[in-house]
C-alpha cells in the first residue's frame, strides 16, 4: 500500500484535477496525505470539498519552508512502506500506481521506482530524453543513474517517484530551508548512491511545465544550485564516484550560470559551482560569454529558449 503525499500552496486553479487524478488510480489501496502551508486561496477549501475517506489533510497554520517542508511532514505521518509524490499543479495517469506496484514486484532489490512522463507547454507535448532513448528496453534497473542523468537522460521526476518510507528517512528527506531550488535533485542525489532504482517506460505522470515555470521564475535561479555543495560535502567521503558526481553536479549548474551570464548578476560567484576539470569545453563556453554585455545575450538567449520550445522531441510512438 502507497502513501500518497501532496504538497499545497495556492494552487486553486489544479489542485481539483490532481486530486481526482489520484483518487482515479485503478489500484485503490493507498492514503492521500494532503499538507497545506497555508494557502491564502481557495486552494484547502477545495480540497476539503472532496469525500474521500483516503484523503488526509494536514494544515499547517503559519508558513513553512514550502514544498520540501511539506513534503518532510507527509513523510513522517505516512503509515505505510512506500511514500509516492505529486506535486498539486500536476497530474497522474490512471495506472501509475499499477505500474509501480508492478516495479516493486518484479525488482525486489531495487528501493526507488520510476515510471516515464510527459511535459506539457500550453498545446504542446514533449518525452524526456530517458525516455526517448531507453523505452525499448522495457522495465529495467537503471544501473548508471549519475552518468546518464549528466547528460540530460534523467529518470526521475519528482511526480513520478516512489520510495520505501524508511529509505527516505534514512537520508534525512528534503532539505527544508536549504535552498529555494534544485532540492529534489539534491535528493535523489542523496537516495541514489546507496540504492538501485527501477524503471518503467510507461507514461506515469503529466508534468504541466507552463504552470511549473510560472512560479520558478519568482525564484532567483542565479544562485549556485544547492546540489553544487552537496556534492561538495560527498567528495570528502565518495572516493569512487568522484567523476559522475562533479558531472551531476555540473549538469544542473549550466542553466544557473547562463543565467547569471544573461542577466549580468552573481556572475564571478556562481561560476566558482562548476567543476572544470570534468568539463573544460562548458567552462570555456562560459568564461567567453562573460566577456560580452547583458544587453546582447538577453534577446539571444529569448530567442535560443523559444527555438527549443517550438522543435523539441516528443517521441510517444
Amino acid at each position: 500500500m502507497f502513501s500518497v503525499i501532496i504538497p499545497l500552496y495556492n494552487k486553486e486553479n489544479y489542485i481539483e484535477r490532481c486530486l481526482k487524478s489520484v483518487l482515479n488510480q485503478t489500484i485503490i489501496d493507498f492514503e492521500l496525505i494532503i499538507v497545506d502551508d497555508n494557502s491564502t486561496d481557495n486552494s484547502l477549501e477545495i480540497a476539503k470539498r472532496i469525500n474521500d475517506n483516503r484523503i488526509i489533510i494536514i494544515e499547517r497554520k503559519k508558513r513553512g519552508h514550502g514544498g520540501y517542508a511539506a513534503r518532510n511532514i507527509g513523510i513522517k505521518n505516512a503509515k505505510y512502506d512506500y511514500v509516492s509524490f505529486l506535486d498539486a499543479d500536476d497530474e497522474w495517469n490512471p495506472d501509475y500506481l499499477k505500474n509501480i506496484q508492478q516495479l516493486i514486484q518484479n525488482f525486489p532489490e531495487c528501493n526507488v521506482f520510476s515510471t516515464a512522463w510527459i511535459e506539457k507547454y500550453g498545446n504542446k507535448t514533449k518525452t524526456n530524453s530517458f525516455f526517448n532513448a531507453n523505452k525499448v528496453k522495457g522495465t529495467h534497473i537503471v544501473a548508471d543513474f549519475y552518468n546518464q542523468s549528466s547528460v540530460g537522460q534523467n529518470p526521475i521526476h519528482t511526480i513520478t517517484l516512489t520510495t520505501k518510507k524508511d529509505k527516505i528517512i534514512e537520508i534525512g528527506g528534503f532539505p527544508e530551508g536549504k535552498c529555494k531550488r534544485g532540492g529534489d535533485i539534491e535528493t535523489w542525489l542523496r537516495l541514489m548512491l546507496n540504492n538501485k532504482l527501477a524503471w518503467s517506460p510507461h507514461i506515469g505522470s503529466v508534468y504541466y511545465k507552463d504552470v511549473s515555470e510560472a512560479v520558478t521564475k519568482q525564484i532567483s535561479d542565479t544562485e549556485i544550485p544547492y546540489v553544487y555543495y552537496t556534492v561538495k560535502e560527498l567528495l570528502k567521503i565518495e572516493q569512487k564516484k568522484q567523476v559522475e558526481l562533479k558531472k551531476y553536479s555540473n549538469y544542473y549548474s549550466k542553466m544557473a550560470i547562463l543565467h547569471s551570464i544573461v542577466l549580468n548578476t552573481n556572475k564571478k560567484n556562481i561560476i566558482k559551482g562548476f567543476y572544470k576539470e570534468v568539463d573544460i569545453i562548458y567552462y570555456i563556453f562560459f568564461k567567453i560569454l562573460i566577456i560580452f554585455p547583458s544587453f546582447i545575450l538577453l534577446p539571444l538567449y529569448k530567442i535560443y529558449r523559444k527555438l527549443m520550445l517550438k522543435f523539441s522531441k516528443s517521441d510517444l510512438g
